[in-house]
């Protein structure tokens, strides 16, 4: 990662930051998931940018697609595309491990638990500049 996205990792931990501070003050706030999806929009466009659009972070329903379609490719023979495939399992993996992870934070810190994620993002940010 190049200098270039440490700004963005910093916007993205105050987003993620605003929203977690609200939740926890303010629960019924319903903008709290506007900030939210913004973090999640930016690090979504910086993952896509990064890696030329084979990386996609915050859903995973183009990951689970793009993982049909090249198995669906090399039962027919096709092997132009199965590189990915290790990449897109990976990714799938962690996405699912990532959701059990904030689960149990959210059960345990509340609203609390993004800080953890804006503190990340924000010290790669720092990292980046």
């Amino acid at each position: 990662l190049g200098p270039t996205y440490g700004p963005t990792f910093i916007i993205g931990s105050i987003l993620l930051a605003i929203s977690s501070t609200l939740a926890s003050t303010h629960p019924e706030d319903k903008s709290l998931f506007y900030f939210a999806s913004a973090a999640n929009g930016l690090q979504n466009g910086m993952t896509s940018m990064y890696s030329a659009n084979l990386i996609r972070t915050s859903h995973l329903t183009g990951t689970s697609t793009d993982i049909g379609l090249i198995i669906g490719q090399m039962l027919r023979g096709n092997f132009a595309n199965s590189f990915k495939l290790g990449v897109l399992v990976s990714l799938a993996v962690s996405f699912w491990l990532g959701a059990l992870t904030s689960f149990y934070a959210v059960s345990k810190f509340r609203g609390f638990a993004l800080i953890f994620n804006a503190a990340f993002f924000f010290l790669i940010g720092i990292g980046c500049v």
